[in-house]
């Protein structure tokens, strides 16, 4: 493939993505809860699908900070060590965090304790980034996350609005594929023809 055409390949996935991305957010809320990675994810690739773009889920640990905790961690080089001490940072500097660690919680669907997103080509699509969205805490979070993957190996930073900073680790970890809400169901089908349809819309 030649530069132009290169170059023109790059520009159509794009644009493709940035559709996606509008409307699944404003589809996606809807139909689910904002804790949808499994439905989401399965949905982004089903959509990408239909326009030719290879997809793949990848299952990751995420850590969402505010400006203030990543500006402790990076001086510090570290995370808290403790909960305690993570009150400790919040009360004296109003640093804060939340995420998904990939260990059993009571929050998290059932029998899936990681956060699941999609990769399709060398972009990172979080369609339940929202889940995230703490605004009393400086942390502000998408509907859909979508960013261009600067590296091939996780962990991957990504910097949000306001100064928040969302980190994906990658897990090995692969029972997602058994889990209810990332199979090919009906509900799971039927939201992703929509937003496909809509998504033609806005192209032609």
């Amino acid at each position: 493939m030649g530069k132009q055409a290169r170059l023109r390949a790059e520009r159509r996935i794009a644009e493709l993505l940035d559709s996606y991305a509008a409307v699944a957010s404003e589809y996606l809320p809807q139909w689910f809860a904002a804790s949808r990675c499994l439905n989401a994810t399965r949905i982004t690739i089903e959509v990408l699908a239909q326009f030719g773009v290879a997809t793949r889920a990848q299952p990751t640990q995420v850590l969402v900070m505010n400006e203030v905790m990543w500006r402790e961690v990076t001086r510090r080089g570290r995370l808290p060590e403790s909960e305690a001490e993570s009150l400790e940072w919040m009360n004296a500097f109003g640093a804060y965090s939340v995420g998904v660690t990939g260990e059993a919680a009571d929050d998290l669907p059932p029998g899936y304790p990681a956060h699941l997103i999609a990769v399709a080509d060398g972009y990172l699509i979080d369609a339940a980034a929202r889940q995230f969205h703490r605004p009393a805490h400086e942390i502000y979070t998408p509907e859909v996350l979508l960013t261009r993957m600067t590296r091939s190996t996780s962990p991957w930073i990504v910097e949000g609005p306001n100064g928040t900073v969302i980190s994906y680790q990658a897990l090995d970890d692969q029972s997602y594929r058994t889990v209810a809400g990332f199979q090919r169901s009906a509900h799971n089908l039927d939201a992703a023809d929509a937003i496909a349809r809509r998504v033609r819309a806005k192209k032609s």
